[in-house]
């Protein structure tokens, strides 16, 4: 089992690009929408500014050049805190001060006034950033449906509804037993450290039962599937999966140090989750495909005789047969 498990995570790897294509998707859609905002701030400050200085246009353009070159000088190393530093207001305020040569009551006021076109400024970007957020928060959902609809048809065979009903009920599964872990590690540890384990292994049990439901019904005996000793397996391929994630997220992050490791590691993870899901069942239909074929047909003929229908049915179709022939040997 747990050879498979690592061998379907390597196989699904591929499908990397997945939930990759849907996470920048979403940070696309999320920062037109914050660019779109920023150019409708930046209207707004240049209409502000040319109302408080009451000067030519051409010294309005000379001051917001005299501006944007002190920009430059900013330390831009961390982009987020600079930007959050100049929606203050204050620094603004001053470099327009310096550059007018007002005097310091003057400065003062216009300090003032310079902090509240800053505020609504940055109470307009602020939105749209937690609407990017939200967009590539869209994107991982979104990511993490679509892959698995790969990964899953990659390693089981099933149907169209079955899949989805599965997808969501391991979801569910999944979410409620780490809030379960999580509740519990603040609580006590040495108390989450055993109902962790004892939620793994109802996970591991849980998980093989509906793999036996969906693919070894009828088809391998159920003990063989649902026993204590695969449960046990079942988190060992867990674990082995997580690692084989971890090594796999540093490799990523040291080859690639920017946004895009983290898109990446999140993109491994989400394929990572998805095996750990799917570890049961791909389990139970490897067990089901190497049956041979013989005795899959004694299987299912055995499930045919023991139908009470089944009798009745032939008889009544040998039944003519019979008659036909003792007519003809009557002749």
């Amino acid at each position: 089992m747990v050879g498979n498990s690592l061998k379907n995570f390597l196989k699904c790897l591929i499908y990397i690009f997945v939930p990759l294509g849907c996470i920048f998707l979403g940070l696309l859609f999320g920062v037109q929408l914050f660019l779109d905002e920023l150019a409708v701030q930046a209207d707004y400050v240049m209409t502000q500014i040319s109302e408080l200085v009451d000067g030519t246009e051409e010294q309005v353009d000379n001051l917001v050049d005299f501006v944007i070159s002190s920009f430059r000088e900013l330390d831009w190393s961390e982009p987020l805190s600079t930007l959050s530093f100049l929606l203050q207001g204050d620094w603004i305020a001053a470099r327009i001060a310096e550059f007018l040569q007002l005097t310091v009551e003057e400065a003062a006021a216009l300090e003032e006034q310079v902090v509240a076109i800053a505020s609504n400024v940055a109470a307009a970007l602020s939105g749209k950033l937690h609407t990017l957020v939200l967009c590539v928060g869209v994107g991982v959902v979104v990511g993490y449906f679509v892959t698995n609809y790969f990964v899953r048809k990659s390693t089981v065979r099933r149907g169209f509804w079955g899949f989805w009903i599965a997808a969501i009920a391991d979801a569910v599964l999944t979410v409620t037993l780490i809030a379960f872990v999580t509740w519990l590690l603040t609580v006590s540890s040495a108390g989450a450290a055993v109902s962790g384990i004892a939620g793994a292994l109802t996970f591991g049990f849980v998980a093989l039962f509906e793999a036996y439901l969906l693919h070894g019904q009828g088809k391998i005996r159920f003990r063989k599937v649902v026993n204590l000793g695969n449960c046990v397996w079942v988190w060992v391929s867990q674990v082995a999966v997580l690692i084989a994630a971890a090594a796999v997220s540093a490799l990523l992050m040291w080859l690639t140090k920017s946004f895009v490791a983290v898109a990446l590691v999140l993109s491994v993870i989400i394929i990572a989750l998805l095996i750990i899901n799917v570890n049961a069942e791909s389990y139970v239909d490897s067990l089901v495909r190497k049956l041979p074929a013989g005795e899959a047909r004694a299987k299912k003929r055995g499930h045919q005789e023991s139908d009470p229908v089944r009798p009745r049915q032939s008889f009544a179709a040998e039944e003519p047969i019979a008659d036909k022939a003792n007519d003809q040997g009557g002749k």
